[in-house]
């Protein structure tokens, strides 16, 4: 291999010293990780029926890659960052829990997506308007068209609200129930503040010399770690769902690893694997 192929690779992504301490310390995060793996590698490519099961799985699926993400950020030392994943997951488990208890608003879900090519084709420059062919323009405006009513905000002008959902994400929070509605306030407030790094984000990320918190940091790990119950509840939904009969497996396996994990950090558990 001669020098400048040598200085082509990758010696390491991350911090490499931060690996086995932080498995080491929170070992049982990971082994509910593994645990889960194996799980929810079935789930997914188990065959379920109607079409509301599969935009569920599709969910469900999307927030195991963002789980397996936040696991890497952690064992790197990249605590805040890896809460801005939790948030993420949180945003996923309320649509999810949502789209369960009112199956008739999936088609809100879905048609939704009209509205945003509209937004997206609004957007465009003169000329990357021209590029689009004139019968994906007609398609695009007649899907528009035709959902447009369902989606209004400003009747005048025409203007469709800003989500797919009628209810505000608070509202959705509160009709989750007591634990939804208390994450939102506190964990998923937070959260945000560390995403749109508004002062509170600011503030979370500087140490005791008001100096920013540059990774690896142990700081927010162990916030991430027990906000993982989100994702788990997430594969629960998904399994009740699509009735799969995977609720033993994961309540016996996973879940009890993750309460195991949070005792052993002298915290207290969400309610990982519990309907809501």
């Amino acid at each position: 291999m001669n020098l400048m192929e040598q200085q082509s690779q990758v010696v390491a992504a991350g911090f490499r010293e931060m690996w086995q301490p932080v498995y080491s310390k929170y070992k049982p995060f990971f082994d509910c990780a593994f645990k889960l793996q194996s799980i929810v590698s079935e789930m997914i490519l188990t065959p379920v029926q109607g079409q509301l099961a599969q935009i569920i799985g599709q969910m469900a699926a999307a927030a195991s890659n963002t789980y397996g993400a936040m696991l890497i950020l952690v064992l790197n030392g990249f605590g805040n960052d890896a809460m801005k994943l939790a948030r993420s997951l949180f945003e996923i488990e309320l649509n999810i829990l949502r789209l369960k208890n009112h199956p008739e608003e999936l088609q809100d879900f879905l048609d939704y997506h009209f509205i945003q090519q509209k937004q997206l084709y609004d957007v465009f420059t003169d000329e990357q308007k021209k590029k689009m062919p004139s019968e994906r323009y007609q398609e695009m405006m007649a899907g528009y068209k035709r959902v447009l009513p369902r989606f209004i905000k400003d009747k005048a002008k025409q203007i469709p609200r800003s989500e797919w959902c009628r209810d505000s994400l608070f509202v959705r929070a509160k009709e989750a129930g007591q634990e939804h509605l208390f994450l939102y306030r506190s964990f998923y407030r937070h959260a945000s503040s560390m995403h749109h790094l508004d002062i509170a984000g600011i503030i979370a990320n500087v140490n005791s010399e008001i100096h920013a918190q540059m990774a690896p940091s142990w700081d927010y790990l162990e916030d991430a770690l027990v906000a993982t119950a989100i994702y788990i509840r997430c594969v629960v939904q998904f399994d009740e769902v699509a009735n799969l009969g995977f609720a033993e497996r994961i309540d016996s396996g996973p879940s009890a690893e993750y309460v195991n994990a949070c005792k052993a950090l002298k915290v207290e558990p969400e309610s990982a694997g519990q309907s809501a």
